[in-house]
């Protein structure tokens, strides 16, 4: 999601939410570490990382195509 598209969703989810990057290099283990200690809740991204970080969808996802 990038340019314009990824301000606006991080502008509206930041109007409600607390909102923090994410080391886009990081390991699917490094980034659960995040979630369990962060208590994250949701993650923003794109498909490509989320295949490479084994994510799972559980939520509607959208193309900015």
């Amino acid at each position: 999601m990038p340019g314009p598209e990824n301000a606006v969703v991080l502008l509206a989810l930041a109007t409600y939410h607390t909102c923090a990057p994410v080391n886009a290099g990081c390991t699917s283990s490094e980034l659960s570490d995040d979630i369990r200690r962060l208590n994250i809740k949701a993650i923003v991204t794109t498909q490509d990382a989320e295949e490479r970080l084994n994510l799972e969808t559980s939520a509607t996802t959208w193309d900015a195509k």
